[in-house]
């Protein structure tokens, strides 16, 4: 065998192999295109669009998960019980976030803070 390299699979030229420090991919992935996004993005994306909608008190802005309780709230009232079943399904898997303003306060006042 001589002392020479020998060039085969695996085994490119020196002159053609990547230099210290350079990458294999210099232009780097591609970025994902916008048709391949997946159907739970689409969903969220568009649930949070905002949109006005015109009411006997004057526009109102909601975006269309608000606008979607909204209406099914509304059903509701009618006396749609396919709209009560599903807004009470909603209820469940969001309960209702407890903020500060929601604890409540008591005053105890005079002959009350003797007892």
């Amino acid at each position: 065998m001589s002392n020479e390299y020998d060039i085969g699979y695996g085994r490119p030229p020196k002159s053609s192999r990547f230099k210290p420090g350079q990458s294999g991919n210099p232009k780097g992935r591609p970025k994902r295109a916008r048709k391949s996004l997946d159907r739970a993005e689409i969903f969220w994306r568009v649930g949070f669009e905002m949109f006005t909608l015109p009411t006997d008190a004057g526009p109102l802005e909601l975006n269309r998960f608000e606008a979607l309780v909204q209406r099914l709230k509304g059903m509701e009232l009618k006396g749609d019980t396919c709209a009560a079943g599903l807004l009470h399904q909603l209820r469940m898997v969001f309960p209702e976030p407890q903020s500060e303003a929601s604890s409540a306060i008591v005053w105890i006042v005079g002959d009350d803070a003797k007892l």
